[in-house]
């Protein structure tokens, strides 16, 4: 097995820390919003590429849902024919059949008058509706009110509740001494924000800076604005970055506080599972995994080793379609993904890419229409997304559970060997 000198790049050798080591000193940008470079972008106004110190946090600026809207029902009209005037539910009835022809309007086109076509629907239809879609109300409120999400690209189409936006996390490892000016000298304040200070921001680029360090604040849906530190590296620094290998992309999705005391939740789990796919890659290709690192996933490592041992390791992994090349592809087959990319529904028990032994994602050739689909719809939407993987080993085949629970037996006992060894010079003679 081969040790990681602790002076490597983080980045290149994640598996050789536990997750809060490698985490600790790390910079997070996420979005969900789509991009169409490798490289990423600073914001046109002030230059910055921004970033947090926590994935938690740099993922709370992904929106819970970009397009929404609040509809309310009263108890009274829950046994009623939904009317063309309520416009927004009368939209939601159109999608379970509903339809009228509309007669006449007033001055601010509200119709006034209609024959009804199509199915009977009611009020409590659609409220039956918004429950088969996972919205949900308090029983004991006689009135209902929901906030519902809609696709604004399909005619505004209302979307599952779990519906969400398909997102990246950008992982930084800062380039050891950089120029950083620090604007963070006293207390943030709500009412001079100082990500405005947008003069002040170029001046130190202008002067030398590579990044600069602010005090800012995130939005939670229930812990309203949260202070944090934030580093906005300058168009120069995050190309320097990308050149030296310190900018590594993962697929991620909106994250958020269940408690603001509890520290684990700043590693989301995205970054987690990412983290445990490297995990599993250094194991198969036999690296010097510290003990300590596989302890951090044990529950992980725990469900796969439940497994049938003649079953390939399947996790998930990253797909970013600029690694390949343009391809071929079902039109059809594609914008079905594309709307799947466009709801974060990935989720899927097949495994259609495998990492090689090179290290590289490519696809098992098990569905080649799917994968080609797959790999041109993130294309269009300009996402990565997550895929079920597995691992091919130096024989071209899949890494059996089987193989790695010998593996990970092999490496405790190497582990129990270490630790001996070192408690031996560590007793008096």
């Amino acid at each position: 097995m081969r040790p990681v000198s602790k002076q490597a790049t983080k980045l290149s050798h994640p598996w050789a820390w536990t997750p809060q080591a490698l985490a600790d000193g790390l910079h997070f940008h996420a979005s969900g919003t789509s991009w169409q470079d490798v490289l990423p972008r600073p914001g046109r106004l002030d230059q910055c590429f921004w970033t947090a110190e926590h994935a938690l946090i740099a993922q709370t600026y992904i929106s819970e849902w970009p397009c929404t809207a609040h509809i309310k029902f009263h108890e009274s009209d829950f046994g009623k024919r939904v009317t063309p005037r309520d416009h927004l539910i009368w939209d939601l009835a159109k999608q379970l059949g509903a339809d009228a022809q509309i007669l006449a309007s007033d001055p601010c086109d509200r119709p006034t008058s209609w024959r009804y076509d199509g199915n009977e629907v009611t009020y409590q239809h659609v409220i039956d509706w918004l429950a088969t879609l996972g919205y949900e109300h308090n029983e004991s409120i006689p009135n209902r009110s929901y906030t519902v999400k809609l696709d604004s690209a399909n005619q505004y189409q209302i979307l599952p509740a779990k519906a969400r936006p398909q997102g990246r996390l950008v992982i930084i490892d800062p380039l050891p001494g950089m120029n950083i000016k620090d604007f963070a000298l006293d207390e943030g304040d709500l009412t001079d924000l100082q990500y405005h200070k947008v003069d002040q921001i170029e001046q130190a680029f202008l002067s030398g800076a590579d990044c600069v360090r602010i005090n800012d604040f995130c939005q939670s849906s229930d812990f309203g604005n949260v202070g944090h530190i934030s580093y906005g590296y300058s168009a120069k620094a995050i190309a320097q970055h990308q050149a030296a290998g310190r900018v590594l992309t993962i697929s991620a999705t909106r994250r958020d506080w269940t408690a603001l005391s509890n520290s684990e939740e700043l590693m989301t789990a995205d970054f987690m599972d990412w983290h445990f796919s490297t995990v599993l890659d250094a194991i198969a290709k036999d690296e010097e995994v510290p003990s300590e690192v596989v302890m951090a996933h044990g529950e992980r490592l725990d469900d796969i080793l439940a497994g049938h041992p003649n079953l390939p390791v399947t996790y998930s992994a990253t797909l970013d379609p600029n690694d390949f090349a343009r391809r071929a592809a079902d039109e059809q087959l594609v914008e079905k993904l594309r709307a799947k990319i466009r709801v974060g529904d990935m989720v899927s028990q097949r495994a259609l890419f495998a990492y090689n032994e090179q290290g590289k994602l490519v696809p098992c050739g098990l569905d080649n229409s799917t994968e080609n689909a797959l790999i041109e719809a993130a294309r269009l939407e300009g996402k990565v997304v997550p895929v079920n993987t597995y691992f091919i080993t130096e024989a071209g085949q899949p890494l059996l559970i089987g193989e790695l629970e010998e593996v990970v037996r092999e490496l405790d006992a190497q582990n129990e060997r270490n630790d001996a060894r070192l408690n031996s010079r560590l007793m008096p003679a």
